[in-house]
């Protein structure tokens, strides 16, 4: 099975540093069935396992940045919390949700504007 960019940067990470993914499993506290299935994609990668590896290799902030960057690329699903939004609010969720896969590169890209200004 074919590894995301977060599988391949941790066993980058892994194999400059001379360790095996069952080392690694170990020394995070998780399975290494569990680690080899966040690096091949067929898991999401855990709110936590960023920080359990930053914190496992030392990353430096933009090793961190980096590779928070990556997990949130390997995201499949996501869940928006709407229980305090108003009902205009609610719409425009739902509206995004239904029309996403259609929307064109010029809008991604104006919208990539507005939500990731950091990055432009």
């Amino acid at each position: 099975m074919e590894l995301t960019a977060w599988g391949r940067a941790v066993r980058k990470l892994r194999i400059d540093r001379n360790e095996t993914l069952k080392e690694m499993a170990v020394a995070i506290q998780v399975t290494p069935s569990f680690l080899s299935a966040i690096e091949t994609g067929r898991k999401g990668v855990p709110e936590d396992m960023v920080g359990k590896v930053v914190k496992h290799f030392g990353l430096s902030k933009e090793g961190a940045a980096e590779l928070r960057r990556l997990a949130i690329m390997n995201v499949q699903r996501v869940e928006i919390d709407t229980r305090r939004a108003t009902g205009e609010d609610r719409e425009l969720v739902a509206a995004f949700a239904r029309r996403f896969s259609g929307l064109s590169e010029a809008k991604r890209k104006q919208l990539r504007s507005i939500l990731l200004p950091e990055e432009n």
